[in-house]
């Protein structure tokens, strides 16, 4: 209790140096919710020394509820003729959670519990426990999650190891769950033998394409990984002793650039899927050497239960405490269970059972603090979880009014998006799902209500929420170059480029200002967009710049030929963008790539010699 104590503590005092106070406000608030939950389990499962079989039964129920609904939304899909590629359409599949990863998460917890019930469980709650282990396995196999693939194995070798270490030499127990072992066994192989079989009926659903997907560390979710980590490390790197504050890592990363482009747009991370990274760069060293110290006690306390209990039974249900503890802590590494709240009401109860066994392993007869204390101790307690409560209603509330918020910039219906932002910003509540503020909708909302003036103080309070965000920060530039300050937006742009260097929307931007300010910069600052990039603006202003350079050759020209020559492809904006475009990746300065083109095309039309002299010393002079 005093480490877990210690770790609140700490996210607690990081709310005074958080950027975004309000976040680690509502993640003290969270994490102490579950304190109290940890410490109210442990009460009650110490006044009551045996529940393995009631826990155990408790997890087989969930277990069969959440699988037996994942076999129907799987039966759904198979029936769905739209569903064209299997190995994607499951992640529809969501068993009522948040997400199949999340299912598959939930599904390997319960599953340590579930073989327990194979081996301990009588009646009818034996068969049962089978069910739930084969569907579970099933569906872990077919839902592709290779964190859960890893953490299941590790968490099984693990597993392995503590019984050859602590169990084997017992013999009557030994036999007993060799026997078990084979019974798992023979469930596990044909489990994945159907699974794997189903699974590799399409080269689309190859697990050994899934699998090689792990190892491209240029795109796909590896990439996204290794990226955020990678950022995750320079957050650390600066902020190694106190980290950012609870629940700020959203609010700093982008100041170490932006995650990749989808198809949707550019990606803006709020978790870094590694729990001991997020911890360590939020809390700093302090704050993460408690975090592991917490899990450490634990393993401690089971290990002990295993050296120096009697108790048969219960060794082997420390096997499945480690099995789950072990399996948590490794899909931590690829993850972000502290924030799922199942994970978190899972790995309590599991926190909750080892210290009351512990306390009652200990056979000690603590001596109750005064009832002044318990009684302070109590209205604390209290008062703080309906804070807590009352956050949670902001944030629900805050939730429901984003949707309209979103519905309504769609329609382009800004005027009332104004008010139902007002409406959403909480005290609790001052970002959306994605980490964004939403005093940004409100912002962006007066702007175009030609409310400028308004709209910049606003989006002003929104960079002071969330300072690295370069939305909020381009927006600022297009307001300041909608009240024609074009230093003030060139200051804006160029700030917003600083943090995420390839945003061809702030690039185009950043040259229509540079068209009225430094005409000589324009054609640099387009030239480092995608020529792929899908904007009528941005194809209308490179063409017109690539004409401008095209036109200056044939204006230096006093042979009549070159200068047709040249006029000629003066007057095909079209052309010179298809041949910039398709040498673009060279980098190849365009007045030496056109002249090369155009001496090409004067040779096959047996240009005299004067013409060809001309058209070569202009080459020469861009060569270097």
């Amino acid at each position: 209790f005093l480490i877990y104590l210690l770790f609140l503590i700490l996210t607690f005092v990081s709310i005074s140096y958080s950027i975004n106070s309000s976040e680690a406000t509502f993640d003290f608030l969270k994490i102490f919710t579950f304190f109290q939950l940890f410490v109210l389990l442990s009460l009650f499962l110490t006044k009551h020394k045996d529940t393995r079989k009631e826990i155990t039964q408790m997890f087989v129920v969930f277990s069969l509820i959440i699988t037996f609904t994942g076999v129907l939304n799987y039966i759904d899909l198979l029936n769905d003729p739209a569903v064209t590629n299997l190995r994607r359409a499951v992640y529809q599949i969501r068993g009522n959670f948040a997400h199949k990863n999340l299912f598959s998460q939930s599904m390997l917890l319960s599953l340590g519990f579930t073989i327990y019930g194979v081996i301990s469980l009588k009646k009818y709650w034996k068969p049962a426990s089978v069910i739930a282990s084969i569907l579970s396995i099933i569906l872990i196999v077919i839902f592709l999650s290779r964190a859960v693939w890893v953490s299941f194995f590790l968490a099984t070798l693990v597993s392995a190891l503590v019984f050859f270490i602590f169990i084997y030499k017992n013999k009557k127990l030994s036999e007993k769950l060799l026997i078990a072992g084979k019974i798992v066994g023979v469930i596990l192989i044909v489990s994945s033998v159907v699974a794997v079989i189903y699974t590799t009926s399409s080269k689309k659903n190859s697990i050994t394409k899934h699998l090689t997907e792990a190892t491209d560390f240029k795109s796909g979710s590896t990439f996204h990984r290794m990226d955020l980590w990678t950022k995750s490390s320079g957050i650390i790197k600066d902020n190694f002793i106190i980290g950012v504050g609870a629940a700020n890592w959203k609010t700093v990363v982008l100041k170490y650039g932006i995650g990749a482009q989808t198809n949707k747009g550019w990606k803006y991370p709020v978790r870094p899927h590694n729990d001991y990274l997020w911890v360590l760069s939020e809390l700093g060293i302090f704050g993460f050497l408690t975090f592991l110290s917490i899990f450490g006690l634990m393993f401690y306390y089971l290990f002990l239960f295993l050296k120096k209990s009697d108790d048969d039974e219960q060794k082997i249900f420390t096997l499945t405490l480690i099995f789950g503890l072990t399996a948590y802590l490794t899909f931590s590494f690829f993850s972000f269970p502290k924030e799922r709240i199942e994970s978190q009401v899972f790995l309590h109860l599991i926190f909750a059972y080892i210290v009351s066994r512990y306390h009652n392993f200990q056979k000690k007869e603590n001596k109750l603090p005064s009832k002044i204390l318990i009684s302070g101790v109590g209205l604390v307690s209290v008062i703080i979880i309906s804070v807590a409560i009352f956050a949670g209603m902001q944030r629900v509330k805050t939730e429901m009014n984003l949707q309209h918020i979103i519905a309504n910039q769609k329609n382009k219906r800004f005027n009332n998006v104004i008010p139902l932002a007002d409406e959403a910003i909480r005290t609790f509540a001052v970002l959306d799902h994605a980490g964004l503020p939403i005093l940004y909708y409100k912002g962006i909302a007066l702007l175009q209500t030609k409310k400028i003036a308004e709209g910049k103080q606003v989006l002003l309070e929104a960079l002071e929420v969330h300072p690295y965000h370069s939305s909020i920060i381009t927006t600022l530039g297009y307001a300041a170059g909608l009240e024609n300050n074009n230093e003030e937006a060139k200051k804006y742009f160029k700030q917003a480029l600083a943090i995420h260097p390839d945003d061809m929307r702030v690039l185009k931007n950043l040259a229509i200002v540079y068209q009225k300010t430094e005409v000589d910069s324009v054609y640099y600052t387009l030239n480092q967009i995608l020529p792929k990039f899908k904007d009528k603006g941005y194809k209308q202003m490179i063409k017109a710049e690539l004409q401008i350079k095209v036109k200056a050759l044939s204006e230096t020209s006093d042979v009549k030929k070159v200068t047709k020559i040249i006029s000629s492809k003066f007057k095909d904006p079209k052309w010179l963008f298809k041949l910039y475009k398709e040498n673009w990746e060279i980098g190849l300065n365009f007045e030496k790539l056109f002249l090369e083109t155009i001496i090409v095309e004067a040779k096959e039309k047996n240009y005299n010699e004067r013409a060809m002299t001309q058209l070569e010393a202009k080459l020469e002079k861009y060569k270097n």
